[in-house]
């Protein structure tokens, strides 16, 4: 253990405090080769960075945008062999297929470290998934993403036994992205026009029009919050009308249902507005607020995992704490609060972002900075209450390409639980400081170190570190 903290102190984890990469999480969307075979542009035309999640250029905000559409053919960036003089993560290999892709990940080294602390562990099969995207019509664009994930039963095991499965087992298909988008009038986006589009998505407002999913460190209160096995989009839907307006203003409005269920009983209302003040792909900068309001949330203070179970019922989801001790306010025989519990939920995001991609005395340089304030409400029938006020900002540097990394910080403003009495707790959820480190052999390859320590929040005292969690993984679609 003590080399382990000398090891930790000489990467200057000592000097920072807490280095957190829960920006490269599994449930991400990334660049997909399949518009490259589509377009006949390379990924840097719409990203500057791609795996394991990209960050996007204002031509590929357009292109998401407007139905997954070429707004404008500009002249592609190096594609070719190292011996043609392009650098590595300027050099793209793809199979034939237009409309299909493939990607893979696995997990080289995975290891925790503390009071916390896990054997290390390697998994070649972490996960598999296809994409099927593109424009299906004239009007029509879609994007889905469709993942195998290991078998959840072999995390079912107690005291060194492992029940109903193996890891090395094709164990969960999940549906993990849609979206369906009809372009109201797509004669418009080749013109440099107003667009205007109609979607069926279960895509949150921060990633449809290109703001996500990397927020380069900004954070953010919106839902949907469910999740399924790491991946991030549950089986929610919603309706939403975007628009793309004088080339410079990004708006969307629309209705959801809950994120753990698809009922309309309840449901959550929510729009954003962007505004670019500089429109290019060497220089983008812009502001974006997102809001939503509504019953059908799962509450802040609740968070959801998946069980595996008997034969009959071999998933289910169970819910939880993500505060411990909230739920023994409540009374004998409640639970943790759940989407009918919710009266209503508030929140607000407000973002300011700045890049420029392939500047710089060598071309190579491309840059984002980010920050912006999350804030949200809970309240519940019962008169409890839940608030969260948060700051972020962060970094993306990449050279050629290829080397990239992006440095994070978020602060907790306030982190407030009231209950049902009215007794009020500022719970202790410390400050975060983040680091991602990725390589990029070629534009569709990625290795990434992902390094985060973990906070054990408590409601009526100070929280406790549960390890730090050193991660190398490799992510590579095709």
């Amino acid at each position: 253990m003590n080399s382990i903290k000398r090891w930790m102190a000489r990467l200057g984890l000592k000097a920072i405090g807490a280095l957190a990469l829960g920006i490269l999480t599994a449930g991400t969307a990334n660049a997909m080769p399949s518009f490259a075979r589509q377009t006949g542009m390379s990924c840097n035309q719409c990203h500057f960075t791609h795996d394991p999640t990209p960050n996007f250029t204002i031509q590929g905000m357009k292109f998401r945008s407007l139905g997954y559409r070429i707004p404008e053919r500009q002249t592609k960036l190096v594609a070719g062999q190292p011996s043609q003089g392009a650098k590595d993560g300027e050099v793209l290999s793809l199979p034939w297929d237009d409309y299909l892709s493939y990607r893979f990940e696995s997990i080289l080294a995975n290891k925790t470290f503390g009071a916390n602390g896990t054997e290390l562990a390697s998994n070649p099969t972490t996960r598999m998934s296809w994409f099927v995207v593109g424009p299906l019509t004239d009007h029509i664009g879609f994007w889905n993403e469709f993942y195998i994930v290991g078998d959840y039963g072999a995390n079912n095991c107690v005291g060194g036994s492992c029940v109903g499965g193996s890891a090395w087992a094709p164990g969960l298909p999940t549906w993990d992205e849609y979206d369906l988008v009809y372009t109201i009038n797509p004669d418009a986006v080749q013109a440099n026009g107003d667009v205007y589009s109609v979607r069926f998505t279960n895509q949150s407002i921060q990633e449809s029009d290109g703001w996500g999913p990397n927020s380069i460190g900004a954070p953010n209160s919106l839902g949907p919050f469910g999740t399924l096995g790491g991946n991030a989009h549950p089986t929610t839907g919603g309706y939403r009308i975007t628009g793309w307006m004088h080339d410079r203003w990004d708006w969307q409005l629309g209705l959801r249902t809950g994120d753990n269920n698809n009922g309309w009983d309840r449901k959550m209302e929510e729009g954003s507005l962007a505004y670019y003040f500089d429109n290019t792909s060497d220089n983008t900068i812009g502001v974006k607020v997102m809001a939503q309001y509504g019953d059908d949330e799962i509450p802040y203070v609740t968070r959801d995992s998946l069980q595996s179970g008997p034969t009959q019922n071999p998933l289910y989801y169970t819910y939880g704490d993500a505060i411990p001790g909230i739920t023994a306010t409540r009374g004998a025989g409640l639970g943790a609060y759940m989407n009918t519990d919710l009266k209503n939920n508030t929140a607000i995001a407000p973002v300011f972002r700045w890049q420029r991609s392939d500047v710089g005395a060598s071309g190579g340089d491309s840059w984002a900075f980010a920050a912006g304030f999350a804030y949200g409400k809970d309240e519940y029938y019962d008169g409890a209450s839940f608030k969260e006020d948060i700051f972020g900002a962060g970094f993306l540097y990449c050279y050629m390409h290829t080397y990239c990394i992006q440095p994070g910080y978020t602060h907790y403003l306030k982190y407030n639980f009231t209950d049902h009495t009215g007794v009020s707790y500022d719970i202790d959820n410390p400050d975060t400081l983040s680091l991602t480190l990725v390589y990029n052999p070629a534009m569709n390859f990625a290795v990434f170190a992902q390094i985060s320590q973990g906070h054990s929040l408590s409601l009526t005292g100070p929280s406790s570190t549960s390890g730090v969690t050193v991660q190398i993984g490799l992510d590579f679609p095709m």
